[in-house]
């Protein structure tokens, strides 16, 4: 049986912003590696009725981003973010765990989000600058097809 290599999620991944209505989406430019989390709150349920056994139902969700990139200066995808930040604006969150064709199917997660922290990193005499953001969920996110 022959093997067909596939792409790996996270190749090509993209992380993007939308303004306006009809949204416009824009890629901010540099990322290197990111992880989309997304966890529910657990609601401890069980009783003295239980005989030692654990009960729970689901609760709220909760969810973020961290991301690396490479800082470029004066692109104005990641001084957007800056400005989020200063601001304490929300902003629309667009991840494309694989960027692909355009109406490919392939899914992308939407949701509205602050940008919780902010690194940039020196690289030193022998690496780029990096740039560490960290984005915290407010309200749902969704997951759309591309």
């Amino acid at each position: 049986m022959a093997w067909t290599p596939t792409r790996l999620i996270g190749y090509n991944a993209k992380l993007g912003t939308q303004t306006g209505s009809p949204a416009v989406t824009t890629d901010v430019a540099g990322l290197q590696s990111g992880d989309f989390n997304a966890a529910v709150k657990m609601i401890d349920v069980t009783t003295v009725d239980d005989a030692g056994t654990d009960y729970f139902l689901p609760g709220s969700i909760s969810w973020g981003f961290t991301g690396k990139f490479a800082l470029i200066a004066g692109d104005t995808t990641q001084a957007a973010l800056m400005t989020s930040l200063l601001a304490k604006t929300p902003l629309t969150f667009v991840y494309y765990p694989i960027q692909t064709a355009a109406a490919s199917g392939a899914p992308s997660y939407v949701g509205q989000c602050y940008i919780e922290s902010m690194k940039m990193a020196s690289g030193g005499t022998s690496a780029a600058q990096t740039l560490d953001i960290t984005l915290k969920g407010i309200g749902a996110f969704t997951e759309v097809a591309q």
